[in-house]
C-alpha cells in the first residue's frame, strides 16, 4: 500500500468550502487535514498548528480576501491574519517550496512582502452558476504536479535533522552522544513524524544511526520511547525476527537499565513466549541466539532488582538456560565464542556479588581472553573494568600486589 504524504489545508472560515474541495480534489494525491480537523479536547489553537506543523509534508493555505485594510494610505484586500500567520508557520518548516498560498485571480489579494518566493496557486472565485471544482482546476493541477515530482525523502530523512545537528558552538572533543543529545527534540520530531506516516524504512534508518546511544548515554527513557517506534517499525515491514530483538533489547532491556525491572521482565517473557510459539518457524541457531540474550537479561534484572528476595539465585538459574543455548553453535565458532565471552562475565560479576573472589576473577579473565581473541576492543574493555571492581572489592588494589594481576592495568 502506497503511502500518501500529509497535506495540511488552512483558511479562514469564509474560505472553508474551498478547503474542504481542495481536500476533495487532492484526496488520490495526500493524506489531507483541514484546519478545523486539527484541533484536540483541551489543546490551545498554537499548540494543534505547532504539532501539524510538525507532521505535515506540505501545506497549502487558502488566501481569500476576507478583510480591508489601509495599507500606506490605500484600502488594500487583503487575507485574514491567522491565514497569514498560519503560511509563515508552514514556511518556516516546510520551506517555500512545499508550502502554497491560494489566492484569488481576481480580487487582487495584497499578499505580504515576506511571502515573495512561496508558491502561488489562483483561480477564480465563482459565482452562483458556476462549479468551484473547475475553478479551482489549474490551482489543483499545479499544486498536485509538485506533491507528484516528491524530494519529501530528502526532508524527512534523519539525515536532514543529522545534517543540522553541528551547532556553532560544538567543540572538536564533543562526543557523538553529547551532539545527539542536544538534538533530541528534533529528532523526536522526525521520528513522530516517520511512524505516523508508517515510513518504516526511513525509521528503521534512524535506528541504525543511533546505534546503542539511549543505553551509553543514560537517556534510557527516550530510549523506550523510541525503541516502541521501532518496535512498530519492525512489526510493519513484517519483520518477526527482528520484532523480538526490538521487544527484547530496545524496550525490555531499557526497562531493566532504568531500574523498572517488573515492566522490563514483562516485555522479555512475552518475547519469550512468542519465540517458542510452536507456530513461529525460526532457524535453530538464531532461536538460540534470541533465548540467550532474553535469559541473559532477565539474569541480570534479577541481580540488581535488590527489591526481590532470592534475586542472586534467580539470576543464577537464568544464566544456566542462557548456557543451555550454545549447544545450538559450534564450538570453534565465533558465535559461541562471543555469547560464551558475555555469559562468563556475568556470571563472574555474580559471583564477585557472593564475595567469591577468586572464582569471580578466574571467570572473568576467561572472559577477556576470549574477548582479546575476537579482537572486540569494547567488551574486552568492559572485561578489565570487571576485573579491576573485583579486584578493588577484593581489597587486593594495594601498591606492590597490582602485579599478581597486571590484566587489571590494561
Amino acid at each position: 500500500m502506497k503511502i500518501l504524504p500529509k497535506l495540511f489545508i488552512g483558511s479562514s472560515s469564509e474560505g472553508l468550502s474551498i478547503a474542504q474541495e481542495l481536500k476533495r480534489l487532492l484526496k488520490q494525491y495526500a493524506d489531507i487535514k483541514i484546519w478545523p480537523d486539527i484541533f484536540q479536547l483541551g489543546d490551545s489553537i498554537i499548540v494543534s498548528l505547532i504539532r501539524e506543523v510538525n507532521l505535515c509534508d506540505y501545506a497549502i493555505l487558502v488566501a481569500t480576501p476576507d478583510d480591508l485594510k489601509g495599507i500606506r494610505g490605500k484600502q488594500e484586500k487583503t487575507p485574514r491574519d491567522n491565514v497569514i500567520f498560519e503560511a509563515g508557520l508552514f514556511i518556516g518548516r516546510l520551506g517555500t517550496g512545499r508550502t502554497f498560498v491560494l489566492c484569488d485571480l481576481k480580487s487582487e489579494t495584497k499578499l505580504p512582502t515576506d511571502l515573495a518566493g512561496v508558491t502561488v496557486a489562483t483561480f477564480a472565485i465563482p459565482k452562483k452558476s458556476e462549479v468551484l471544482a473547475e475553478k479551482l482546476k489549474p490551482a489543483v493541477e499545479k499544486i498536485s504536479s509538485a506533491i507528484k515530482k516528491g524530494g519529501i525523502d530528502t526532508e524527512i530523512d534523519f539525515l536532514r535533522s543529522y545534517l543540522t545537528f553541528i551547532h556553532p558552538k560544538t567543540r572538536i572533543s564533543d562526543s557523538y552522544a553529547d551532539i545527539l543529545s542536544r538534538r533530541l527534540d528534533s529528532l523526536r520530531t522526525e521520528v513522530k513524524k516517520l511512524e505516523d506516516s508508517q515510513n518504516w524504512g526511513k525509521l528503521l534508518e534512524v535506528k541504525s544511526r543511533l546505534r546503542e546511544y539511549f543505553e551509553f548515554s543514560g537517556r534510557l527513557e527516550e530510549g523506550i520511547e523510541f525503541g516502541k517506534a521501532f518496535l512498530k517499525a519492525h512489526m510493519g515491514m513484517g519483520q518477526p525476527i527482528e520484532t523480538y530483538w526490538s521487544s527484547m533489547k530496545d524496550i525490555g532491556y531499557m526497562y531493566i537499565l532504568k531500574s523498572e525491572h517488573k515492566l522490563g521482565r514483562d516485555e522479555i517473557n512475552k518475547t519469550i513466549s512468542s519465540i517458542l510459539d510452536p507456530l513461529m518457524k525460526i532457524e535453530c541457531r538464531e532461536k538460540a541466539k534470541l533465548l540467550f540474550y532474553c535469559y541473559r537479561y532477565l539474569a541480570i534484572s534479577y541481580q540488581r532488582d535488590k527489591g526481590i528476595r532470592h534475586g542472586l539465585k534467580r539470576a543464577k538459574e537464568y544464566l544456566d538456560l542462557a548456557e543451555k543455548q550454545l549447544s545450538a553453535f559450534d564450538a570453534d565458532s565465533h558465535s559461541y565464542k562471543e555469547l560464551l565471552a558475555r555469559l562468563l562475565r556475568n556470571k563472574g560479576n555474580i559471583e564477585l556479588e557472593e564475595k567469591r573472589y577468586k572464582h569471580s576473577l578466574k571467570l572473568l579473565h576467561q572472559s577477556l581472553e576470549l574477548f582479546e581473541e575476537l579482537a572486540d576492543k569494547e567488551h574486552s574493555g568492559y572485561s578489565h573494568l570487571a576485573i579491576a571492581k573485583a579486584l578493588v572489592t577484593q581489597k587486593k588494589w594495594k601498591r606492590g600486589e597490582v602485579e599478581d594481576h597486571p590484566i587489571a592495568l590494561r
